[in-house]
């Protein structure tokens, strides 16, 4: 089932009418390319990440009217928070791989100086009064 964003927050009324603003290439998208209409089912969401499952009752340049028959709230950010914790490389292969991890889904990447860590840095680190 197609489904379009809201671009307004919708207002529900009583009787299960949902109406809300909708871009004109949406609009566009609707009508002619998928020659949706009056009684034609279909999806939107709102930024709130709530989705709206229903029957288009109106449609015109600029917004929809739906007869809403299902409300989800949609969740975006997985409940795992999953972190990387890795050991510095040499080179630019760390940029691969935060990356990598970053597409993945991790939630934090924290470099670790291991010891077998071979990077070479012109600061100077006391390492024996770094706390653990």
């Amino acid at each position: 089932m197609p489904r379009f964003p809201i671009r307004k927050e919708p207002s529900t009324e009583d009787d299960g009418t949902l109406r809300g603003t909708i871009s004109e290439s949406d609009y566009t998208h609707i009508t002619k390319v998928l020659r949706l209409g009056a009684g034609d089912r279909i999806t939107v969401f709102d930024t709130e990440s709530t989705e709206y499952e229903g029957t288009i009752t109106d449609i015109s340049t600029g917004t929809i009217a739906l007869q809403v028959h299902d409300i989800r709230l949609l969740r975006t950010e997985p409940g795992l928070e999953l972190n990387l914790f890795q050991a510095i490389l040499k080179g630019n292969k760390m940029d691969g791989i935060i990356s990598q991890a970053t597409q993945l889904g991790v939630s934090g990447i924290f470099p670790v100086i291991s010891e077998r860590t071979q990077v070479r840095s012109t600061a100077k680190v006391d390492l024996s009064t770094a706390h653990t």
